[in-house]
């Protein structure tokens, strides 16, 4: 469960408690660029997003020491994890992987993300799932 972790939307850092009101905001209420609002996840994705964000929020520390060394060695980019696959007891695969890498992912959300991050407080998270399924999320640490 994520007990205490800043995620960005949009820009603005939502302090998050497992199910509380302000996870509901991440998912139902991040607004467009231009001030729409976007329509409401399907169910199987919210739950999804939740499993996610709680999973992120357990490795965070581990995530963060590997998007630190990635980011000391290779510029902006984002961790990449496989969690299609699993080792005996020691979790996904996962490398980072620099901005050029992930721009020719042709992953346009991990990309914008990439490019937008704060190197200092922050790190992209991008998730492979079954089915070719990505989804990418900006972690920040809490201060």
């Amino acid at each position: 469960m994520i007990l205490c972790c800043y995620v960005l939307s949009r820009g603005t850092p939502l302090h998050i408690r497992s199910g509380q009101t302000v996870l509901q905001r991440l998912l139902y209420y991040a607004h467009m660029l231009n001030g729409e609002r976007k329509p409401q996840l399907p169910r199987w994705a919210e739950q999804e997003r939740l499993r996610d964000l709680a999973w992120l929020g357990q490795e965070l520390p581990a995530l963060w020491t590997v998007a630190q060394a990635g980011y000391t060695a290779l510029g902006r980019g984002a961790v990449v994890i496989d969690t299609t696959q699993t080792f005996d007891d020691a979790g996904h695969p996962l490398a980072y992987l620099a901005q050029a890498e992930i721009v020719a992912l042709g992953a346009a959300e991990a990309g914008r993300m990439v490019a937008s991050y704060e190197p200092a407080w922050q790190l992209v998270a991008l998730l492979l799932k079954s089915d070719n399924r990505v989804s990418t999320y900006r972690l920040g640490l809490p201060s």
